[in-house]
């Protein structure tokens, strides 16, 4: 069982409310794996070994200081339950999911920097990439089912993912059973 830590709302982030409500610090004192963005929604993170890696619309992947803001976020822990496939997951609950390995295929979407247009009409950047290794962080939940983000091994690809082939993968998934919510 574990436990989710979330910063800000994904319903104020659809609804364009992209001010920030929390560091990356703090966040990251609440976990070790994660996705997000940052204020603006520009772009999209991911929190992978305790660090915080920004996607950005240039293809570009960047190191996110503590003292940046997040509208949106969340982390938890390294989840401890593996998985032979994703279809072992019970669909009626809401999974921390830690995916590594090589893919055969990513299809990556980063939003751009600075966005004040409503969040359904953000210009994504897409990119699609063959062979990688990497880790894809995320979470499921039966209302909204997957939302990952792929960070490759090297650190220089990294964004929200579209759709996946993997080659080889460990799967890693915890139920989550509490969420704490955090704002200013």
């Amino acid at each position: 069982m574990s436990k989710l830590y979330q910063m800000g709302s994904y319903g104020a982030l659809l609804s364009s409310n992209y001010q920030g409500v929390g560091t990356v610090g703090e966040l990251l004192l609440h976990g070790a794996f994660g996705i997000g963005t940052l204020d603006g929604a520009s772009g999209e993170t991911i929190v992978a070994n305790g660090i915080c890696y920004q996607a950005r619309a240039d293809g570009s992947v960047r190191v996110v200081p503590k003292n940046a803001t997040t509208p949106f976020s969340v982390s938890y822990d390294r989840p401890s339950m593996r998985l032979s496939a994703l279809t072992e997951l019970d669909k009626t609950k809401s999974w921390a999911l830690l995916i590594s390995g090589t893919f055969d295929t990513l299809t990556l979407s980063v939003k751009p920097s600075n966005n004040t247009a409503p969040y359904a009409e953000l210009a994504l950047a897409t990119f699609e990439k063959e062979n990688l290794s990497g880790v894809l962080t995320g979470i499921f939940t039966p209302d909204a089912g997957f939302h990952l983000h792929f960070l490759s091994d090297d650190h220089a690809v990294s964004g929200h993912v579209a759709a996946y082939r993997p080659k080889k993968v460990e799967i890693w998934g915890e139920i989550i059973t509490e969420t704490e919510t955090f704002s200013f």
